[in-house]
């Protein structure tokens, strides 16, 4: 099965999948000087090695010249001074516990969210309509949700154009250099749309043999879809637009051959992250 290729086997099912929800939070950064003391205990030690013993002079009779030691042993000092290198390494360990709560008037509506919005162009032919629009939109909606983000529809028009109909992406890798074909399509952009907003387009069919193709020119950020794709390949196309990348999970978005409609926390990071999202 080729890549986003869901519609005979996946397609209706996956549209339908119940999109679990991660909780976004707030991360922060702070920071405190802090001056640390340490105590250095220095403590000495000697250690004698093996002694080295040598004759000096020949061998003689009788006793030793001088006074004898009283211990039968022979003690004396030695000095020597030193440097001591203390290699030293400060660090801490931070403990945060939650402070005071200070509660704001509660509010009739869900937090503020950040939004895109899509746009739509069908080339005239292509299966597709107003009313798979608005299903598309309201799919996406459902998947982005977990980001924090809505999906808000834009203007949607038809074009004449039966050379595009069947669109040559090959090979349909982001960043590639756009076909002719490409170039033609994406340059229409419906009335009111602007270089912030993403545009869907509809075709009958991709060259490329896949559903979907989100390579697209520079400044105008958009997509493609086929007639059999479904609205999780809308949601991942339009993921594609806003930096994501594939991924080896088959229960996430990104999922080159079959996917649902989770989503990652990272991934909700990179797409927070994008121009493309504004305020709503």
């Amino acid at each position: 099965m080729n890549e986003e290729q869901l519609h005979d086997q996946f397609g209706a099912e996956a549209e339908t999948q119940a999109v679990a929800v991660s909780a976004m939070s707030c991360p922060t950064t702070v920071s405190e000087d802090v001056c640390i003391e340490a105590t250095v205990t220095i403590t000495p030690t000697v250690t004698s090695g093996p002694p080295l013993v040598l004759c000096r002079g020949p061998l003689r009779l009788g006793r030793c010249p001088g006074t004898p030691s009283p211990t039968g042993t022979c003690n004396f000092s030695v000095q020597q001074n030193l440097c001591v290198e203390v290699p030293l390494t400060f660090d801490a360990s931070v403990f945060a516990t939650p402070g005071r709560v200070v509660c704001g008037a509660p509010l009739p509506v869900a937090c503020p969210l950040r939004c895109i919005r899509i746009c739509g162009v069908i080339v005239q032919g292509a299966q597709s309509s107003d009313v798979r629009f608005a299903q598309d939109i309201n799919t996406a909606r459902t998947v982005f949700a977990q980001c924090g983000i809505d999906v808000t529809p834009g203007p949607l028009i038809t074009i004449n154009a039966p050379n595009l109909l069947d669109l040559d992406d090959r090979p349909c890798n982001l960043g590639q250099t756009p076909t002719a074909d490409q170039v033609q399509l994406f340059s229409n952009r419906p009335p009111g749309c602007t270089s912030m907003d993403i545009v869907a387009y509809y075709v009958r069919s991709l060259r490329s043999t896949f559903n979907g193709c989100a390579a697209f020119p520079p400044g105008l950020p958009g997509f493609v879809v086929d007639n059999v794709a479904t609205g999780l390949v809308f949601a991942h196309e339009t993921g594609h637009v806003l930096g994501l990348v594939h991924v080896a999970n088959p229960a996430n978005l990104m999922n080159p051959i079959v996917f649902q409609g989770n989503l990652t926390p990272a991934q909700c990071t990179t797409i927070q992250s994008n121009s493309l999202v504004s305020g709503c």
